[in-house]
């Protein structure tokens, strides 16, 4: 499947994470929580591939989802 294909996903589920933080802290540890979110962001197609914007999207979640808190 084409990356460009996987993108819209991809950035959706990142940009989920701050509307669903404070749900999953309710069910797991802080560690937990946080190590899910950094394998995600982790596991994410390397910007080589796909350009600049994924690490746009990444750097907003991440910053989302720690004002959320």
């Amino acid at each position: 499947m084409p990356l460009l294909h996987v993108y819209p996903t991809q950035a959706a589920l990142l940009n989920s994470f701050p509307a669903i933080f404070d749900e999953l802290l309710q069910m797991f540890s802080v560690q937990e929580v946080a190590e899910f979110v950094r394998g995600t962001l982790a596991s994410m197609p390397s910007t080589v591939h796909i350009g600049q914007a994924m690490d746009v999207v990444k750097l907003q979640s991440i910053s989302r989802t720690v004002d959320s808190r």
